[in-house]
């Protein structure tokens, strides 16, 4: 009579538990059965199901027990030749298919466990099988998926079996959020004090200092670009305007505009001057010049927006920043006025004073065509943590206001912001976040947070940091949001933080955000 050998493999599932995007753990599973007792038994075994970015990572170590009264003679020597983990979407207790290189349900991607010891099995022998991690990428969005162990064992007599854990384990996907990746490192200059914009779902950055010197190169991002469609920088034409730092960057229609900073610092020279590019003309096109924000304007570390007025017509915005002292005004720009810089200060309006005082290194973003600007450091040298909505809709020429609920993130100037609007669930979504940026004592951050827009509710969030891989704290980074395709999701916006000054060094590191 032929004998069977039996190897029992008995997972125990590792729980986490998401109440807030500040926990720690893998946000791209949501439990079906969170069980983990009942798999609980003396042999200590383990299964460990963890994610990373769109994948799955099951790692296990198992026990098995080899009972000889059921082998032949011939068969007193097994050898287990693969460990694994099946999985399926429909069938709850998945199973390798012929020949062992796909999985039940199509669902398997990939399975690269191999077994490396224990490889020989004589009677009565009991052994623990050595770790081994298989990899499910690819998955379906709000899709349960089963998964359970196997061992494929080959007798000295040549046959082959293969014995299953009778214990199923279960997990559900969602689009991941909360979550930040590590991109790869810029290929251009470390720099800090740059200035960022987007236009056509593209973003640009320019000038900046890298330590050295100041900047004028002129890099433009494209989110679906590259090897793969991950994203790619690619350098455009120079910056015209001298080589500077601390500047200001907004939009305006299909026109961006870049100018302010100081183009100094041996000598302290601050500018107030403005150029304008857009993307006609590639490679090539030419920046040009026009009306600077007037004499006794020139100003550095200042915020610049972009909003529509209730006539349809957009205007642009430059606030705050400092010269000699810090300034509390809001200038608009008017397009129609401009004479291509024969005349300082001629397309350039001052309205309402900022609510918040006296400022310098702000952090702004547009929410709703409503701008939002606060934190930075005053004129006594104190750090805010305040924020103001600026409505360009409101009274004769647009009104500040406060929010009302208080921002609970430590006090910070020259950090950064962008927003995030979609849709979830049929209902649209306006947030603004921010982060990083100098403190008190001179304190760098690395935390994240985000204000609801619409219930007026402030939510720290996760740390910029890619599982153990975190970003240094910095200031005087770059931040902007994008629409990426991904292939399991469609088209969704992301958000993007980089470069920046660390207590390391100048920085050139990329980081992409999943809210």
């Amino acid at each position: 009579m032929t004998k069977k050998l039996y190897i029992i493999l008995f997972p125990i599932i590792l729980l986490t538990t998401f109440s807030s995007c500040k926990n720690q753990g893998n946000p791209f599973l949501s439990w079906r059965k969170p069980s983990s007792y009942i798999m609980v038994n003396i042999n200590d075994a383990l299964c460990h199901l963890s994610a990373y970015k769109d994948s799955v990572y099951v790692i296990g170590i198992s026990y098995a027990e080899v009972h000889g009264e059921h082998l032949n003679f011939s068969d007193s020597i097994v050898k287990v030749i693969k460990i694994g983990h099946c999985i399926s979407i429909e069938n709850p207790m998945p199973t390798l298919l012929l020949g062992y290189d796909t999985l039940d349900g199509g669902a398997i991607r990939n399975n690269f466990s191999e077994l490396e010891e224990y490889n020989n099995i004589s009677f009565n022998d009991s052994v623990k099988l050595s770790k081994f991690i298989s990899e499910f990428y690819n998955l379906e969005v709000d899709t349960t998926y089963y998964v359970r162990s196997y061992a494929i064992i080959n007798y000295i007599s040549g046959r082959t079996d293969t014995a299953y854990n009778q214990v199923t384990s279960s997990f559900r996907t969602r689009i991941p959020e909360d979550m930040w990746l590590h991109k790869p490192d810029f290929n251009g200059d470390s720099r800090t004090e740059a200035v960022s914009f987007v236009l056509n779902n593209k973003a640009y950055m320019a000038t900046g200092f890298d330590g050295l010197n100041l900047l004028k190169d002129f890099w433009s991002y494209d989110p679906n670009g590259g090897p793969n469609q991950e994203g790619v920088w690619e350098q455009k034409s120079v910056f015209r305007g001298d080589a500077r730092m601390s500047a200001v960057a907004l939009v305006i229609g299909d026109t961006a505009y870049v100018g302010t900073g100081i183009t100094d610092i041996v000598n302290n020279s601050i500018s107030g001057d403005m150029w304008k590019w857009t993307e006609e003309g590639g490679m090539y096109n030419i920046w040009q010049r026009i009306d600077s924000l007037g004499i006794n304007d020139e100003r550095y570390n200042a915020v610049g927006f972009a909003l529509t007025l209730e006539n349809g017509k957009d205007r642009g915005y430059i606030a705050l920043g400092e010269n000699y002292t810090k300034f509390e005004d809001l200038k608009y720009y008017k397009p129609e006025a401009d004479t291509a810089g024969a005349y300082p200060g001629a397309a350039w309006a001052n309205i309402e004073d900022f609510l918040g005082g006296y400022r310098s290194e702000a952090m702004v973003a547009v929410v709703n065509n409503r701008a939002i600007v606060g934190a930075g450091i005053d004129n006594q040298g104190v750090y805010h943590s305040d924020f103001y909505i600026f409505d360009p809709t409101s009274g004769i020429s647009g009104k500040w206001r406060g929010i009302q609920q208080t921002c609970p993130a430590p006090p910070r100037a020259n950090g950064v912001a962008f927003s995030l609007s979609y849709t979830t669930a049929g209902t649209q979504k306006h947030y603004f976040y921010f982060g990083t940026g100098r403190g008190t004592g001179g304190t760098l951050y690395n935390d994240w947070w985000r204000y609801d827009y619409s219930q007026g509710i402030w939510f720290q969030c996760s740390d910029i940091a890619e599982n153990r891989d975190t970003a240094e704290a910095r200031q005087g980074a770059i931040g902007f949001a994008l629409t990426k395709n991904t292939a399991a999701y469609g088209r969704l916006q992301r958000g993007y933080v980089g470069f920046g000054r660390s207590v390391s060094g100048y920085k050139k590191d990329f980081w992409e955000y999943l809210p």
